[in-house]
């Protein structure tokens, strides 16, 4: 082999490797563009599952909002921090860890906010200052005197249940529930995922005293199959409302109607004056601010149950005379012209 032959050689080995390497770039330079599209296009369904939530909930539901960079603040979706809304209790961030002096905060408006310190579970019960706050909207302020819960759907008769009623007129039963909400330890996930960034502290243990909603059902001939649909007070008007499907089998197995926990009234922030608990399932399911039951024979799913929820929307809780059971005669009420939308998950 000549010497120029070699240069020739060692020439295109050379022209060989670069072609190579460039390759090898290429193929790393496609991966990580593949990558960042993947990365950049789960942002934008975190960004975008945001912004639904924003128009949507004004946060469970979901969404939650939060800032992605350090999950401090959840965002707020019915008012300014310093804010006042009439006939809500609004808080800033201070005000509010002012009143759960063991809760770390993510916002004030709408309060939420998780047990700060894993110290507070080492005994049986957590406390009211201790106890974690999920809220989607401001706490409406309710008088237990003039709430009613309107029971509608698939039921013999439609009727409004006053808090006395459901305290004097069936029998009451005490549940220990350990509570959790369905986020918890989402500030853990790598990658972050948008929302409040929750750790361990979403969750507590409470005794809570209440109602069996199947007496309830069964006072009012609700038949055994299907499912309850359940409404909270806290939308403000124009809003969607917050509600959750419980089949009716889980309903008389254990589900109450719970207005005091551990011997004392539930605060507005832990749903004032009569929550849904249902034991043994995530705390979404325990709907705070109970003003609505509608007996369905499917979940809630699509316009089509909007709009049979709708059919039957009281325009709003009025006060209820005398003790509403089946021989109370059936009052006129007046119904929702507008749609109403329901938020679930």
């Amino acid at each position: 082999m000549t010497m120029n032959d070699i240069e020739a050689s060692e020439r295109e080995s050379a022209t060989t490797t670069d072609t190579t390497q460039a390759e090898t770039n290429e193929t790393t330079s496609n991966e990580q563009t593949k990558r960042e599209r993947y990365v950049s296009r789960r942002r934008y369904l975190a960004a975008a599952g945001m912004a639904v939530g924003a128009s949507v909930l004004a946060g469970c539901s979901q969404l939650e909002g939060g800032n992605p960079t350090d999950g401090t603040q959840t965002q707020t979706q019915t008012g300014t921090e310093s804010g006042q809304r009439p006939g809500y209790h609004t808080y800033d961030a201070d005000s509010l860890k002012e009143k759960y002096s063991g809760l770390k905060i993510f916002s004030g408006s709408p309060p939420n906010g998780e047990t700060e310190r894993t110290d507070k579970y080492t005994e049986f019960k957590t406390s009211v200052e201790d106890s974690y706050i999920r809220s989607h909207y401001d706490s409406p302020k309710l008088t237990e005197s003039e709430h009613t819960i309107s029971l509608t759907g698939k039921i013999q008769e439609q009727t409004d249940l006053s808090i006395a009623s459901l305290k004097s007129d069936f029998s009451t039963e005490t549940v220990a529930h350990t509570m959790q909400c369905a986020g918890n330890g989402r500030g853990y996930f790598e990658p972050q995922v948008a929302g409040s960034q929750w750790t361990f502290g979403a969750m507590g243990t409470a005794f809570y005293r209440g109602t069996p909603v199947s007496e309830v059902l069964d006072q009012f001939g609700v038949e055994s199959d299907g499912y309850l649909a359940v409404m909270g007070a806290d939308a403000p008007e124009g809003e969607d409302v917050f509600a959750r499907s419980i089949p009716l089998s889980k309903v008389r197995k254990d589900t109450i109607l719970a207005y005091e926990r551990n011997g004392e009234p539930l605060t507005a922030e832990h749903g004032f004056p009569v929550r849904l608990i249902v034991p043994g399932w995530y705390g979404c399911n325990s709907v705070k601010w109970v003003n609505r039951m509608h007996v369905m024979d499917t979940m809630l799913y699509g316009e089509k149950w909007e709009e049979e929820i709708s059919a039957s929307t009281p325009t709003g809780n009025s006060t209820p005379t005398g003790s509403f059971r089946r021989k109370t005669p059936k009052r006129n009420s007046t119904r929702r012209s507008t749609p109403l939308t329901l938020r679930h998950r």
